[in-house]
């Protein structure tokens, strides 16, 4: 697949979209002289297109050592505000990465949010900072580019290879992105892909009655990276043979284990997995590792006033922890933070090393949330949940 732009209908069909639509004026009327939506009552109600492949790029796995995907808005754009999934399911020694998008939006009718939507492109280069995609340079963009009614945007007939240090963000190309709207982003990388990966989402809160959440979802990560949400749910499933130290050779680690990971060894650059909240949110977090490696985590829910007991404590839960293996520093009267060590290797080792594992949190609160356009209600905000817990484990995932 070639890269293509998003134009994609919300009834179960993936329909590409040829041209362009016409702007409205304001009153539902279009440039075409018919109104965008004849049968509408001006009711703006929920729509999400279907997954539609945008990148099936060359990527060179050896050569990358990371790949960043979203952000949080800038200047009224840019912000995927929506789910970001990750799957390291391609295979092994396939060098390639493939990237799907799926498009939400508040609309009248559905010609109404195809419109939208043909407006949403996937950004990706290797600076982090945003701008149109005229102003990048040939050498800064990691997706082929064409001009176009006056203007620089994806080539949906061409391709580029993927590059070291990749930064994918939604855009919407316009003088700002509709405050309803953004995109859930899936990833796959070849299961064997050993480099770094970063995630950032938001939710989209505009409206009471549909309150979205960005979800992180990660499968299969092998080495770390960073990972920040607001009040969805983190998911981070570790390799089975994740490394202790991405950076350091096989030999390098075999002989760091023969001497007890002395700091002389040769290797104290270890691997950290960061997961954490946006300000003044509280994510659901989960991590699923194995649990035979030397790994120091650290967790904690930084909810204002909290007591144990109480709804305001978001209890850890530590699922992987059998006391010959693992030593647990959790108090009874603060349960929502401490620290874990696994396996620590002996005297010669250094406390609070090994591969490291974060997880902070800001609150402890109940979070209303609704899935699908299916699930909207009209004028009725949704009841929630308390989110804002933190889980350890091996196998749960």
């Amino acid at each position: 697949m070639k890269h293509v732009r998003f134009a994609t209908l919300s009834l179960g069909l993936a329909l590409s979209v040829v041209g362009s639509y016409a702007c409205s004026d304001g009153d539902g009327d279009t440039s075409t002289g018919g109104p965008v939506c004849p049968d509408g009552d001006g009711t703006q109600k929920p729509f999400r297109g279907e997954w539609k492949t945008v990148v099936d790029a060359p990527f060179t796995a050896a050569d990358i050592s990371t790949i960043s995907i979203g952000r949080l808005e800038q200047e009224e754009n840019w912000g995927n505000k929506g789910d970001v999934l990750i799957e390291f399911d391609l295979p092994a020694g396939s060098n390639n990465i493939q990237i799907e998008t799926r498009p939400y939006t508040h609309a009248e009718c559905e010609a109404d949010a195809e419109q939208i939507f043909d407006n949403m492109y996937l950004w990706a280069a290797t600076t982090s900072t945003p701008t149109v995609f005229k102003d990048l340079d040939a050498d800064e963009t990691c997706i082929a580019l064409k001009e176009e009614r006056g203007d620089v945007l994806p080539d949906p007939d061409n391709t580029v290879a993927w590059q070291d240090g990749c930064y994918v963000y939604h855009y919407y190309d316009g003088q700002a992105a509709p405050q309803r709207s953004g995109a859930d982003i899936r990833v796959h990388l070849p299961v064997d892909y050993m480099g770094e990966v970063n995630a950032i989402t938001d939710d989209n809160t505009v409206e009471d009655d549909y309150p979205l959440r960005g979800d992180i979802i990660v499968n299969g990560l092998c080495n770390g990276g960073s990972f920040t949400l607001s009040n969805g749910a983190a998911e981070i499933k570790m390799c089975d043979n994740l490394s202790i130290a991405p950076n350091c050779s096989q030999d390098q680690i075999n002989t760091c284990e023969m001497m007890g990971w002395s700091i002389t060894c040769g290797c104290d650059i270890f691997g950290q997995l960061e997961v954490k909240a946006n300000p003044a949110t509280g994510p659901d977090i989960t991590i699923d590792f194995p649990n035979d490696l030397w790994i120091y985590a650290k967790f904690d829910n930084e909810q204002t006033g909290a007591v144990a007991g109480s709804p305001t404590s978001c209890d850890a839960t530590i699922a992987n922890c059998t006391a010959d293996t693992c030593a647990i520093d959790q108090s009874p009267e603060t349960p929502w933070k401490g620290t874990v060590t696994y396996n620590f290797p002996g005297d010669m080792a250094t406390q609070g090393a090994g591969y490291a594992i974060s997880t902070t949190a800001e609150r402890c609160q109940a979070v209303p949330e609704v899935e699908k356009p299916g699930d909207w209600m009209q004028g009725v905000a949704p009841e929630g949940d308390r989110r804002g817990f933190t889980t350890l484990c091996t196998g749960c995932l």
